[in-house]
């Protein structure tokens, strides 16, 4: 899916503040959703999942809003981790374990007690 967005003013310190340097802070937000964005001026193209396409746009625009002072890298994961916590409150309150391996194992009595409920 593809989605513009246009910001309101053109504020070129602004938008600075929002992007970061080397467009680090868009990098932030396209990678924590896995999106793809595209900016030239104040004028963004989100790629990707509807879903993480409107957050990206959201948290853009919010970032934006605030962004009459430099807006740091700490400050995206933190909302990226907002945004994740909240998302996974959606998925009706079951736990998920993801992993890059595809199977999960305790490897002490301990671990194995504790990812017993799990599975």
């Amino acid at each position: 899916m593809k989605t513009e967005l246009r910001l309101p003013d053109n504020d070129n310190k602004k938008l600075a503040n929002l992007c970061g340097v080397l467009d680090e802070n868009i990098s932030q937000i396209s990678a924590g959703l896995d999106i793809e964005i595209n900016r030239r001026g104040t004028f963004f193209t989100f790629l990707g999942k509807k879903k993480n396409i409107e957050l990206g746009s959201q948290l853009v625009e919010s970032f934006y809003a605030r962004a009459s002072r430099a807006i740091k890298p700490e400050d995206i994961q933190l909302s990226l981790v907002e945004v994740s916590k909240t998302d996974k409150k959606d998925m009706q309150g079951s736990p998920q374990l993801i992993t890059l391996k595809d199977e999960l194992q305790g490897r002490t009595p301990m671990q194995i007690d504790y990812l017993n409920p799990f599975f």
